[in-house]
């Protein structure tokens, strides 16, 4: 908005002055003369349009209120906007009687999005190292797992000094406790299920054979030693999947896909990494 453009919407204002309330006043608040009113309504006006229109907006004229369509890429003035103009037009068209979100909810989803587009994707709230330490659990369940144990035990190079050692090695364990007590609490919580599957059942115990035959000799065997798989050609815990890089890829997309839709919903708190750094150094030295 160019000078003679906010010259033109001070002119209503002025000429208005007297119906545009321009605060609600404390308990024994003095009213501030005009000058000076529209003193500081001139300056948020030139600060900040979408403040302007939130504070008096409503009290505009629409040909007033269009000129604040010259402001582009502003997504909180045009928020305001569509909700200011044209409110004749808007009562007459049928009502839509489909569940709508709040208008707040859509200006803080806004302002997430903004911040998630300037902000969040040009830093490195979305990388491998910060997402690892905001949430163990969900990074192993996209990445951690398809990683294989060479890439996660990498010595350190030469050049990395003793300090980012010791906070590499911090953030290590505390990874590695995060995911321990993960895997305490995913065990108790399948024994829980197993058992309670067992009250359930109500059956007769009975240990099925399987006959075999082996150079004209019939051989007994447990069923249970029949399907077991615990041999050394067939063990399943030494054979490693081979994955891809493009498929690793596409896990940490997804990841990120995820992670900025719970960030849109506000799920995701935008968490102070150098307060949660501290807390873990805490830790790691208190334990010493």
């Amino acid at each position: 908005m160019n000078n003679s453009t906010e010259s033109q919407v001070m002119d209503f204002v002025q000429r208005n002055l007297d119906t545009i309330p321009f605060k609600t006043l404390r308990l024994g608040e003095e009213e501030l003369a005009a000058p000076e009113k529209l003193l500081q309504m001139e300056k948020i006006l030139h600060d900040d349009p979408a403040l302007f229109l939130s504070k008096w907006g409503r009290y505009l004229s629409q040909p007033t209120l269009t000129l604040f369509q010259a402001i582009e890429n502003n997504y909180e003035v045009d928020f305001y906007l569509d909700s200011l103009l044209y409110k004749n037009e808007i009562e007459n068209k049928p009502i839509d009687k489909r569940p709508s979100k709040s208008a707040l909810y859509t200006l803080v989803q806004n302002r997430r999005y903004e911040y998630l587009k300037r902000h969040l994707k040009n830093s490195d709230y979305f990388s491998d190292e910060s997402i690892l330490l905001r949430d163990p659990t969900l990074y192993d369940q996209f990445i951690g797992q398809y990683i294989p144990a060479n890439e996660k035990e990498q010595p350190f190079t030469d050049d990395i000094t003793l300090v980012n050692r010791i906070l590499s090695n911090i953030d290590r364990k505390f990874v590695d406790d995060h995911l321990y007590q993960q895997k305490i609490i995913d065990e108790e919580q399948l024994e829980e299920e197993e058992e309670d599957e067992s009250d359930d059942e109500v059956f007769e115990k009975s240990t099925p054979t399987v006959i075999t035959k082996r150079k004209n000799k019939d051989v007994e065997m447990e069923e249970a030693e029949a399907l077991n798989i615990d041999t050394a050609d067939a063990d399943i815990d030494t054979i490693e999947e081979d994955v891809t890089d493009e498929f690793r890829e596409e896990q940490r997309l997804e990841l990120i896909r995820l992670l900025e839709e719970n960030f849109l919903a506000g799920k995701d708190e935008y968490d102070d990494l150098e307060q949660l750094d501290r807390d873990i150094q805490d830790r790691y030295f208190d334990e010493d």
